[in-house]
């Protein structure tokens, strides 16, 4: 029974530890450690993290004194795993009955791939939305990892496990200090490629605490622009695909200014797209409608 390393990434979560770790445990693949790394949380995270390992052999603390970032945060839990198959999750996220026994499976009757995802259920905190059911077309139907980079969003990395021997070497980048994880999720998939279960096997919880709540903050921007560039610098033969990738990142902060009626900046963000990628259908006919912006949001809004 190959070990499976869980890296639980936690900061300042102290009223999801429990739930979390307990959908880990509650698992019934038997090969499992958890490693369970804080931040320098400021509330009872970390102690709640200790109590857990007390009580279960399984479950290995990672406690950092000082706050690096996730980044940091997640290469010190890698650090610390030992399993040839690796799960990272956040430590608001949870795991389904079945889930690791099932992607374990997967990897034995198809030894080829590198990373296998699942289908992911969103559910929000306080009514702050409808839950939803979310699957990626492009890991769904196995596409290449030109299609991967160049795809809007990626799955949340808590719906992934890596076969973790075929990605030695890899690890979070440090210079994406907030989203290092779209980057080490594409070389993984370069090592052998992406499955994809179609069952909902994993739960993510969206809040307004979210680190990278719907992909808007400077920093998300920032680096998944950096993420692009480092991509772009190892991996030559995939530039068109980078920039498809930086168009559609300047197209989502293009709408968010028209959602906000700033125009200007929604036309200055649509002209960066439209420089990487010239044919984003969705770009030009957002610059048109930007023209139009007033007229169109009093329709949306009635």
């Amino acid at each position: 029974m190959p070990l499976v390393s869980v890296l639980v990434i936690f900061y300042n979560q102290e009223k999801y530890v429990k739930e979390a770790l307990d959908s880990i445990l509650a698992q019934d693949y038997q090969g499992l450690e958890i490693i369970a790394a804080d931040d320098a949380s400021t509330d009872g995270t970390a102690a709640l993290i200790q109590q857990f390992a007390a009580e279960h052999a399984n479950i290995k603390p990672v406690l950092s004194n000082v706050n690096g970032g996730i980044t940091q945060n997640c290469n010190k839990a890698l650090q610390a795993a030992r399993g040839r198959f690796l799960v990272v999750m956040g430590g608001d996220d949870l795991m389904m009955p079945g889930r690791i026994s099932r992607q374990v499976e997967y990897f034995i009757q198809n030894p080829a791939a590198s990373v296998c995802c699942t289908d992911v259920e969103v559910f929000f905190d306080e009514n702050a939305g409808k839950n939803y059911v979310y699957r990626n077309k492009v890991f769904y139907h196995k596409k290449g990892v030109f299609s991967i980079i160049a795809q809007e969003n990626m799955p949340p990395t808590s719906a992934m496990m890596f076969d973790y021997d075929k990605c030695r070497g890899i690890v979070f980048d440090p210079r994406t200090p907030v989203v290092s994880d779209w980057l080490f999720v594409v070389e993984c998939c370069m090592r052998g490629g992406a499955g994809y279960i179609g069952e909902v096997l994993t739960r993510y919880r969206r809040h307004s605490n979210n680190i990278t709540a719907y992909g808007i903050e400077n920093a998300h921007l920032q680096d998944r622009l950096i993420y692009t560039d480092i991509l772009f610098s190892r991996y030559p033969r995939f530039k068109r695909a980078c920039k498809i990738q930086r168009c559609k990142i300047f197209y989502n902060v293009a709408k968010r200014y028209f959602i906000q009626a700033d125009f200007k900046n929604c036309r200055s963000m649509l002209i960066a797209a439209l420089l990487e990628w010239p044919f984003h259908l969705k770009s030009i006919a957002l610059w048109w409608g930007s023209f139009m912006g007033k007229t169109i949001l009093r329709k949306l809004k009635k």
